[in-house]
């Protein structure tokens, strides 16, 4: 699990082999990584998993999503068909 991208206190990962729908999982290096997690569809900025953010950080983390969108579904692709 390589990080994709860093801004601000975040780091934005797509695991390899991971399930659909398309996703990111955000951690914050800052705190205990087991304590801060965020799981959001890149497609809709849907928070599917949280915990430890608050409402304020996920909106930002969702706005992120949203400006990358084309470019972490792309990275999402790339990343899915290396495993096969």
């Amino acid at each position: 699990m390589g990080a994709l991208f860093r801004f601000s206190k975040f780091v934005v990962y797509i695991l390899s082999d991971d399930h659909t729908p398309e996703h990111v999982h955000i951690y914050s290096p800052k705190k205990h990584m087991a304590e801060c997690e965020a799981k959001i569809t890149i497609k809709h900025q849907e928070v599917i998993f949280s915990k430890g953010y608050k409402p304020k950080e996920l909106k930002l983390l969702q706005e992120f999503v949203k400006t990358n969108k084309i470019r972490l579904i792309e990275k999402w692709k790339e990343i899915q068909d290396e495993q096969d």
